[in-house]
């Protein structure tokens, strides 16, 4: 149900704080419900370097596997109380996370199983190492590179490996 609260498959986000535009931090008065992560609307923020990810980063050896995050991203503030107001965020990542909890699979899994192979998406992936190694020659953004120069390569490991960002700490 959109109505139920996230903390039903989720505990760890059951006691959620909100630290307001003064800095103010105080117990959050509304719980997150499913809905809110559709609508953007859970006080979530959308900085993928904050200190619970990189705590999450540190403490898995980099493997960050969404549902595992999702217990470090428990511990951030939110930027407002859920049902509020809207912003782009990682509510959506919190969503695949709660997808994970409710099927038992990864989300790629779930995505390849219940929308691409239905369908027949077969050139679909989700963050699919195995096949993207297997395209001839791609163009990958170096986001590292100051002049957005374009690079052609032949691998997606070639690709991470020059635009490996690693959290700080």
């Amino acid at each position: 149900d959109l109505e139920d609260e996230l903390c039903k498959y989720m505990p760890e986000f059951t006691d959620m704080k909100v630290k307001d535009s003064n800095g103010n931090v105080y117990p959050a008065k509304n719980k997150i419900k499913i809905k809110h992560l559709f609508t953007m609307s859970a006080g979530f923020h959308y900085d993928v370097n904050c200190e619970s990810i990189k705590e999450a980063y540190r403490q898995t050896n980099g493997r960050c596997q969404t549902r595992e995050v999702m217990k470090y991203l428990a511990k951030e503030y939110l930027e407002f109380e859920p049902g509020e107001k809207w912003r782009y965020s990682l509510a959506h990542d919190v969503l695949a996370a709660l997808v994970e909890v409710l099927t038992g699979k990864t989300f790629g899994e779930y995505v390849k199983e219940n929308i691409f192979t239905p369908l027949e998406m077969n050139e679909s992936y989700y963050h699919n190492e195995d096949v993207i190694e297997k395209v001839a020659e791609n163009r990958w953004f170096n986001a590292k590179n100051a002049d957005a120069k374009i690079l052609v390569t032949t691998s997606f490991a070639e690709y991470t490996k020059l635009n490996e960002t690693k959290p700080e700490g």
